[in-house]
């Protein structure tokens, strides 16, 4: 792909400041991460990443208010950066610029910036809070496995973790994220990066959408669209309508020029590997995430996909419902992705 012009990243926007810890030296393995009042997540996504290698975090927070802000500038490996705008900002690109990107919104921009900034030359994870790679190697051995195949970047697909029934989410203290408690998953192939879409840049095809669409398809809260889509979902391997996007692009070796299109894909040529991201919705965190989304209207699409959460909480919470279905695995540790036929 063309080379992004430079004014329409750092150099042509107001840099990203560092409000807490800088950290601009060669570290073996970087997290990148935009968050707002993440404090139920940050503890255990902190943790989590600390096992995998990390040793610098690089946390921009727009403009938290539930402590997330003074949590961060306590701990000497995270480096935190904000913005003198917000989220959901909408920002102005050159024409030539609008022709390479597919969003507007700051997040791209901020993705854009963190890694031109602090990691240009190296080796990054770019992640959501409630997003967790799962990986049977540590970061650095895994940046090289790549580096070693000529690869500098490795798709994710989003595997939606979820409790056994509806009731372990309501009700419970919303304090604190536990990465051991009983999750589930459902143990199918979802990418397949051996057939890209025929799209610039191509994307991996969905072989399986998730438990978000099996949910949101069994509790009639997505339609399904007309009878010959059924049918030719149906023959193309799986039987529900995609609710959103479930690949990205998690890991990646950063050079000038690099930049993302949206927040799931780059510029970049990505190797045919297949990361799962342990994607944590369904968490008793959901109700107040639901409600802010709603109230602002701020994520993609107005804020869409929440109003489809909603849905489907109130009608599972009326039965008492269960998670589960036939396809549904216990989660024990990143080997069970493998034993699926997600991780490839």
């Amino acid at each position: 792909m063309d080379r992004l012009p430079a004014a329409s990243s750092a150099g042509g926007h107001a840099p990203l400041g560092i409000r807490a810890n800088p950290m601009l030296g060669s570290y073996a393995a970087t997290v990148c991460a935009i968050v707002h009042d993440e404090m139920f997540f940050l503890p255990a996504f902190l943790d989590h990443y600390r096992r995998l290698g990390a040793d610098r975090f690089i946390i921009l927070d727009d403009c938290s208010t539930d402590g997330t802000t003074d949590f961060l500038a306590a701990q000497p490996d995270v480096m935190v950066v904000g913005s003198g705008i917000r989220y959901f900002a909408q920002v102005s690109y050159p024409s030539e610029t609008l022709a390479l990107i597919r969003e507007t919104r700051a997040v791209r921009l901020w993705r854009d910036q963190m890694l031109d900034q602090f990691c240009t030359g190296r080796w990054a994870v770019m992640v959501d809070p409630d997003e967790f790679l799962a990986l049977p190697v540590d970061l650095p051995t895994f940046f090289a496995s790549l580096a070693a195949e000529g690869a500098e970047a490795a798709w994710g697909a989003m595997i939606d973790m979820y409790p056994e029934r509806v009731g372990d989410i309501l009700g419970k203290d919303a304090a604190r994220f536990h990465l051991e408690d009983a999750w589930y998953f459902d143990a199918k192939p979802h990418l397949d990066p051996r057939q890209l879409l025929p799209q610039t840049p191509p994307v991996p095809r969905t072989v399986y959408p998730g438990s978000v669409a099996r949910l949101f398809a069994t509790w009639g809260v997505l339609p399904q669209g007309t009878l010959a889509r059924r049918i030719r979902r149906r023959l193309s391997g799986y039987r529900y309508q995609g609710a959103s996007p479930i690949h990205k692009t998690p890991v990646v070796f950063w050079r000038p020029g690099n930049w993302f299109l949206n927040c799931h894909v780059t510029s970049k040529p990505v190797a045919p590997r297949v990361v799962p991201i342990m994607h944590f919705k369904f968490t008793a965190d959901l109700g107040r995430k639901i409600d802010y989304a709603l109230a602002t209207g701020s994520y993609n699409q107005g804020s869409r996909s929440y109003r489809l959460y909603a849905s489907l909480i109130e009608r599972m919470r009326a039965r008492d419902a269960a998670f589960l279905a036939g396809v549904s695995r216990h989660y024990r540790d990143a080997h069970d992705f493998t034993e699926a036929g997600i991780a490839r």
